[in-house]
């Protein structure tokens, strides 16, 4: 797909995706290190695309799925 796209001259962002779940952004305080592990069944999933701009950051729903 990769090398069509770019015959296309259409962009392709090359960098390796990481699935993750975020539970904070920019956070200043060392709280974040004192959680313990998660552990919880998801009945979806979704990709989220983020989008940041100068003072927030907007988040849209790609795609979302039911777990089986």
């Amino acid at each position: 797909m990769t090398g069509i796209a770019k015959k296309l001259d259409i962009s392709v962002d090359e960098r390796l995706y990481k699935p993750h779940v975020t539970l904070a952004k920019k956070v200043r305080n060392s709280w974040v290190q004192q959680f313990e592990p998660i552990n919880w069944l998801a009945s979806s999933f979704a990709l989220i695309e983020s989008i940041t701009h100068e003072d927030r950051s907007e988040y849209r729903m790609i795609e979302q799925w039911q777990s089986k």
